[in-house]
């Protein structure tokens, strides 16, 4: 996210970029399931330089963090890492 964006608009993109590949369907003929196009499921951590993540390795680490919370919350979801962000972003 471009300085000066906040947390709900990059809650907001992943949850448009999660949707996007949710509704893309892989059509290579090694990537169907009984013949049928694969979907890929997608969860998103979110993180943002702030006072504990100062860095690119500490950002990283955060986002990654908030991923893994995303998957063990129920999978094809955004997780936001920091503070609560409004975010229905299930589905």
């Amino acid at each position: 996210m471009p300085p000066g964006a906040t947390a709900a608009s990059a809650v907001q993109f992943a949850e448009r970029l999660r949707r996007a590949v949710k509704s893309s369907a892989l059509t290579q003929a090694n990537a169907t399931h009984n013949d049928r196009p694969a979907r890929v499921p997608v969860s998103i951590g979110v993180a943002q330089l702030d006072e504990h993540a100062r860095d690119v390795a500490a950002i990283l680490a955060s986002a990654d963090k908030a991923l893994y919370h995303a998957k063990r919350t129920g999978r094809k979801r955004i997780a936001f890492s920091g503070s609560p962000v409004p975010c229905a972003c299930k589905s």
